[in-house]
């Protein structure tokens, strides 16, 4: 069985969670998971390399490092932590991604999720979702609006009804993300 280590931000049973579900979107199979969550981004760009040793002990197949963009340059981020383990040698491929805003960006792609996961009906967000400043809290309004709480649980179940082709064309970002894990 394929094993994958993932590292991100957010509290535990959050971020990691999302990212999970969306991974096996994309593999089309349920592999396991060794999940890190970092809380903030400094947070998880001053312990990544501890778990990554971690991952090799529990032998890895692969190791995804997520981080949100917020307002900082992707192209400066990902080249950070890339030199941070150019030392470094792993018999696993480490593959770097930074979300366009935050993951919440791409849980407003489809509609349908949202509404499914709501029990109500939730109209498309007709904005570029990557342009949206804080996506975190336009989700949480929107759930608000229909009655429901945005929690880690709610987040998780989303991703799960998510169409992946649906965030894909709406999230440039999210395409980058798939063909990362697919190449890692």
């Amino acid at each position: 069985m394929l094993k994958i280590g993932i590292v991100a931000e957010g509290l535990p049973n959050s971020d990691v969670q999302i990212i999970s579900e969306l991974v096996k979107k994309i593999l089309s199979t349920d592999p396991s998971f060794i999940q890190r969550s970092g809380g903030n981004r400094p947070n998880v760009i001053k312990k990544y390399r501890g778990w990554l040793e971690d991952f090799r002990n529990r032998n890895v197949d692969k190791a995804l490092i997520i981080i949100d963009q917020d307002m900082s340059c992707v192209r400066a981020l990902v080249e950070k932590l890339k030199g941070r383990i150019a030392d470094r040698q792993y018999r696993f491929p480490v593959k770097f991604h930074v979300i366009e805003r935050e993951i919440e960006t791409w849980l407003l792609a489809d509609e349908r999720a949202l509404s499914k996961v709501a029990g109500k009906n939730i109209h498309r967000v007709n904005e570029t979702l990557e342009d949206i400043l804080q996506p975190k809290e336009k989700l949480i309004e929107l759930l608000f609006r229909v009655g429901v709480n945005c929690t880690a649980e709610t987040k998780r179940r989303i991703a799960a009804e998510s169409d992946i082709e649906r965030i894909a064309y709406r999230c440039p970002g999210f395409r980058r993300f798939r063909q990362s894990v697919l190449d890692c």
